[in-house]
């Protein structure tokens, strides 16, 4: 799979104004362990030096992906674990961790190391935690294709590559993140529901239907049906129906002369002075602003 790679170890610099860009990279390499070969090999720095046994504790957020062969890997948060060729995994700073190439397979392995203020804000919305730490992705080209690109930009050293060396690890984050999401739906009838309830949603955000006649509509109980909901949209149901009702009424006021009044009642706002305060509380802008920012475009 890696073809002629050989061993790369970067520990690129980085500028007091390149840590104000939210995302820094400070490691990136491959590596080629052979079977029963000693682990881990030299030239790291004492930072990131470690052995199996003890462990160590790394200040900085990691990215390591298997790309050949299996690792046994530990972590504070996570017991031992056996994992396969194809699994990229996350350390975090703070979290005791250790591992190592299976001794039966070595591996081949790309690793980027990365700190910053966006990517802790994201652990502490919980987007990604020490509890979960694996995705197990295959071989993925496109991953593969970001670590190489990291470390040749490293190799360039030009003006401005920090800030675009942060624009990948954003991007591999995002592209994490979804393939998380959506490999928890991996049942079709599952999701043919869900995306089922979303068009019932849309087709009566002009009545009062409620999550619990949606449900009914479709043969599930409304209790899987909010969990489920949930999980796979980010949105309880409720939210969603009125998420739909104020994207509806945004449509109305930029394409219709229709007083507010009007478009409340059609889209069954009860009582009509509530219909204001509430797209005032989501949108940030009165119904009566909003429009008058639409017809200035």
């Amino acid at each position: 799979m890696t073809g002629s790679l050989t061993n790369e170890l970067f520990y690129p610099a980085i500028h007091e104004s390149d840590e104000k860009w939210g995302i820094t990279v400070t490691t990136a390499g491959f590596q080629l362990i052979e079977a029963h070969k000693a682990y881990p090999p030299e030239g790291h720095p004492k930072t990131h030096r470690y052995h199996y046994h003890s462990g160590r504790i790394l200040d900085e957020f990691q990215l390591v992906y298997i790309t050949r062969g299996k690792a046994v890997f530990s972590s504070k948060s996570v017991g031992e674990q056996l994992l396969e060729e194809g699994t990229l995994f996350m350390l975090f700073p703070g979290e005791w961790h250790t591992y190592r190439p299976h001794e039966d397979t070595g591996w081949e392995a790309y690793w980027v190391g990365f700190r910053g203020n966006y990517v802790s804000q994201l652990v502490a919305n919980s987007y990604f935690l020490p509890e979960n730490p694996f995705f197990r992705i295959g071989y993925n080209e496109e991953i593969t294709r970001f670590f190489q690109q990291i470390t040749a930009h490293i190799k360039r050293e030009e003006p401005g590559s920090q800030q675009l060396l942060g624009g990948i690890i954003f991007y591999m984050l995002g592209y994490l993140f979804h393939f998380r999401k959506n490999t928890l739906f991996t049942n079709k009838a599952v999701v043919s529901k869900i995306n089922k309830a979303r068009v019932l949603m849309r087709e009566h955000v002009n009545t009062n239907i409620s999550p619990e006649e949606i449900a009914e509509m479709l043969h599930i109980s409304y209790s899987w049906f909010r969990r489920t909901f949930r999980q796979y949209t980010g949105f309880s149901p409720a939210q969603y129906i009125t998420l739909m009702k104020v994207q509806r009424a945004k449509e109305l006021l930029a394409q219709t002369n229709d007083s507010v009044k009007e478009i409340a009642g059609v889209l069954k706002f009860e009582p009509s002075d509530y219909f204001s305060v509430f797209f005032k509380r989501v949108t940030g802008v009165s119904p009566l602003a909003y429009r008058a920012l639409c017809r200035e475009k």
